[in-house]
């Protein structure tokens, strides 16, 4: 009888370990404001490849929190599909190389990955409708396709992506703010889907894509673009 108590005992013991352990060794996270989902916080590890739980005490991990992993040295991360939102900063001047995004995430915000220089691939999800300000700013990505749902490209979200030679826009895109492709001197293609009919352009959307045929830039046009290439 006294060992089946010690057993079970240090079989708690266990189970209790390994779940209060399930965040990676260096990852700080609170609970959001609706105090139902957790928020990674901070990544102060050395893994250069990094798996994000997709529970931490039994909360479900949410949001990837500002500033979490900037300028970490972390080239790979899988991310789960409890996700909702990567906040702004959140990646911004890391060493990523590429990251698909998982079906849940809805918004990607301000300078989430604003810096990261080799960064060359992301894989955008279905569920994605707004991408903020300077989201992909100054990455090395090369094509974009993004899903028919994002109607909101921010201010700069892709300016100074100087190999990206490749963008399809969806189906509900609304609006493209200032400057948000400019200086993208590789852009070569850039399809529209046919049932776009209008699109609110900022300022210089596309000032610096010299390489855009005339016969986008003439599309682009007719959608309301009055900036220069």
């Amino acid at each position: 009888m006294k060992k089946s108590a010690v057993f079970l005992l240090c079989f708690l013991a266990l189970a209790g370990t390994v779940f209060a352990d399930s965040a990676p060794s260096g990852m700080q996270f609170s609970l959001n404001a609706a105090n139902d989902g957790v928020v990674i916080t901070k990544y102060n590890g050395t893994s250069l490849k990094l798996l994000v739980p997709g529970d931490i005490e039994g909360f479900p991990v949410t949001e990837i929190g500002a500033n979490a992993f900037a300028g970490g040295t972390i080239n790979e991360i899988t991310l789960p599909p409890t996700l909702k939102i990567i906040g702004e900063g959140a990646f911004s001047k890391s060493r990523l190389t590429k990251i698909a995004i998982p079906e849940g995430v809805t918004r990607i915000e301000k300078s989430a990955f604003e810096g990261c220089f080799n960064l060359t691939g992301v894989v955008l999800p279905s569920s994605l409708t707004s991408i903020g300000d300077s989201a992909f700013a100054s990455s090395s990505l090369v094509a974009v396709v993004l899903p028919a749902h994002v109607s909101e490209i921010g201010a700069k979200a892709f300016a100074g992506c100087t190999r990206l030679a490749s963008v399809t826009l969806g189906a509900y895109i609304g609006s493209i703010g200032v400057e948000a492709f400019a200086r993208c001197g590789s852009l070569k293609t850039l399809a529209i889907p046919d049932a776009v009919k209008r699109i609110a352009f900022g300022a210089d959307a596309f000032t610096g894509c010299k390489g855009l045929i005339l016969a986008t830039q003439a599309k682009l046009k007719t959608l309301g673009y009055s900036g220069g290439f």
